[in-house]
């Protein structure tokens, strides 16, 4: 798969199609990215999220494949019952 494929809608289903458009004129996202998956995938989102500082690579002698990732305090609830997943 090339990178300009990468997050491309690759499927005909008419509800879900529907569904996502209905989701994005009410949610008004700057950008929908369609996962498919794939280790190629995996490999760009997450070079992507070290590139912009969302994830720090850990030793990969120590720990392949891990990362570190902090939460922004203003996106965390601080009461339980404000916690929406």
């Amino acid at each position: 798969m090339t990178k300009e494929l990468l997050g491309a809608c690759n499927t005909k289903n008419r509800a879900l199609l529907a569904w996502v458009q209905e989701t994005v004129n009410l949610c008004q996202p700057q950008h929908v990215f369609w996962c498919n998956g794939s280790e190629e995938e995996t490999r760009n989102l997450t070079q992507q999220a070290v590139a912009e500082g969302v994830l720090i690579q850990l030793n990969q002698k120590k720990l392949p494949g891990c990362y570190y990732h902090r939460s922004n305090s203003y996106d965390v609830a601080r009461v339980e019952q404000s916690t929406y997943i």
